[in-house]
């Protein structure tokens, strides 16, 4: 294989597409790709956007010196280059939150239509491999890196994944091309290096084959995974309702390693990290078969899963807001803490109540207790039933707003209006309009 081979591969990349984000550490890998898109980009495809993003997490002593290397390299070839800093402050599995942050940025930073370009080559996706072999991973686990996948709305590619990295080496030698070689890539106290360093050349020297062997197993671990899915997807939409809650007593009826892995589906279908099968079995075990009455949760990194009534939900894990008191000193609109949404008051669309004495304060809470007397009932009622028969979930309860007049109970904005919010005859009245963000 020689360079005509990488430049040939990543040409058919470019056919169909104009924009390119290289995610670009200033290594070896990344820099090969970003070279041979520039030298594509100015002799065959003269019109494709090219943009590189180099990220310094900080972590080591010459980390300011790689992004000078970075910012000199595209300034002489004229890339527009964006250079984002992170700070990493947990000390345990610090290459897994390094890579969070990352992709936290590139989903920020990329374009629409534009396509995230990553250096990851053969020896990479056997290492991934081997250290989920180590962690006990399924064939999820095991189908490694995909060459292709949704990132936001876009799509990544690693053009590399099936190519060995001394082809890349041969490539940068050739064109002299200077890159940053990270001394922390030699300290074996890392899984990866240690696999890289100590064990992989040992078997590379007796299976010469290993990593193509290793890359093919990841495809048919791939490939058993996406069969799985498409089998299960038309399942998982028939025993879920409108909000994708999945329905208990269907997954009670059948066998339990089959119910869990409707579970795993199921979850997938959020774009969210699936959790390990401990947990999934702990979602089912302490979760689904709980109590009737109970309303138990467990929480999943960035997501939570809850059981209310017959159904499993998957919800986003947002701060406790029910503390917070706002005042609605500006009555025009309110942004509401924790991405909720905005209050707005409008004279055309919203929630009718009774306008504000001249003396009374508007105050936002998210907490409420007791009794009330609402618009459509005759008597009072616990607030708790209130929700149960206007049928809020009790994860939603505490990011409605509730609107206040001074410490008098008016309105849970678009669910309902105490007697104290009703609307008299000749008093004034407001329109308030509650905009989510949130799908709550």
């Amino acid at each position: 294989m020689n360079s005509k081979y990488l430049i040939k591969k990543i040409k058919r990349l470019i056919k169909d597409n104009k924009k390119y984000l290289v995610a670009y550490s200033g290594g070896l890998d990344s820099s090969a790709l970003l070279q041979i898109l520039f030298d594509l980009n100015k002799t065959l495809f003269k019109n494709i956007s090219l943009r590189a993003i180099h990220v310094n997490h900080n972590l080591n002593m010459n980390s300011n010196i790689w992004v000078k290397h970075c910012y000199l390299f595209c300034k002489k070839k004229k890339i527009n280059l964006i250079i984002k800093n992170i700070n990493i402050i947990k000390k345990k599995n610090i290459e897994e939150e390094a890579r969070k942050l990352r992709y936290k940025i590139f989903k920020k930073i990329i374009l629409d239509n534009e396509i995230l370009l990553l250096g990851h080559h053969l020896q990479d996706q056997c290492e991934t491999f081997l250290l989920s072999l180590k962690r006990g991973s399924g064939p999820s686990g095991l189908s490694c890196m995909p060459f292709k996948k949704k990132i936001g709305n876009n799509y990544l590619i690693r053009p590399f994944l099936n190519i060995k990295k001394k082809y890349l080496t041969q490539y940068i030698l050739k064109k002299k091309i200077k890159y940053i070689i990270d001394n922390s890539n030699y300290n074996t106290k890392f899984d990866r290096n240690f696999l890289r360093l100590k064990i992989l050349p040992i078997i590379n020297k007796r299976w010469p084959k290993f990593y193509i062997s290793i890359f093919k197993s990841s495809i048919l671990c791939a490939n058993q995974e996406n069969i799985i899915y498409d089998i299960l997807k038309k399942k998982i939409f028939k025993i879920q309702n409108k909000k994708k809650a999945l329905l208990i007593d269907y997954l009670k009826q059948i066998k339990l390693i089959k119910c869990y892995l409707i579970i795993k589906k199921w979850i997938n279908q959020f774009n969210v990290k699936i959790p390990s099968f401990k947990k999934i079995k702990k979602i089912w075990t302490e979760i689904a078969l709980s109590n009737i009455n109970s309303q138990p949760k467990l929480n999943v990194k960035l997501y939570q899963i809850n059981r209310y009534s017959k159904y499993l939900y998957l919800l986003p894990n947002i701060c406790n807001i029910t503390n917070i008191n706002i005042i609605w000193e500006n009555k025009k609109s309110l942004i509401l803490p924790n991405n909720i949404g905005k209050l707005i008051i409008n004279k055309n669309e919203g929630y009718i109540l009774r306008a504000p004495q001249k003396n009374e304060k508007i105050i936002i809470k998210f907490l409420v207790k007791g009794k009330y007397n609402i618009i459509g009932k005759i008597h009072s009622l616990n607030i708790k039933k209130i929700w149960k028969e206007l049928g809020i979930h009790p994860w939603l309860r505490n990011k409605i707003p509730l609107i206040y007049y001074d410490n008098k109970l008016i309105s849970a904005v678009g669910v309902f209006i105490t007697k104290y919010g009703n609307i008299f005859k000749n008093k004034k009245k407001i329109k308030i309009k509650f905009i989510k963000n949130l799908k709550i």
